[in-house]
């Protein structure tokens, strides 16, 4: 999971999805679970074009890990 930011706020879940194929969250906000759920890009939050990128993970209070299938769209799409 990434550093939070300099100045005190809440870390980015984006950003942390965007590090790393299994990142770890501890914020879901709403624009998280539009990503997670597929609604929009994992790394940017577009909307148009997505396509599947495989999978983020999140762990529960108690470490039970859920693979959310995840898309980006063109821009963040690598071959």
């Amino acid at each position: 999971m990434t550093n939070p930011p300099a100045d005190g706020g809440p870390p980015d879940p984006a950003e942390a999805l965007a590090d790393a194929d299994t990142a770890e969250l501890q914020l879901l906000d709403a624009e998280a679970l539009r990503r997670l759920h597929g609604e929009a890009c994992i790394r940017c939050g577009e909307v148009a074009g997505l396509r599947p990128a495989g999978y983020a993970y999140t762990t529960t209070g108690d470490g039970t890990r859920y693979g959310w299938p995840v898309f980006t769209c063109p821009t963040h799409t690598t071959a």
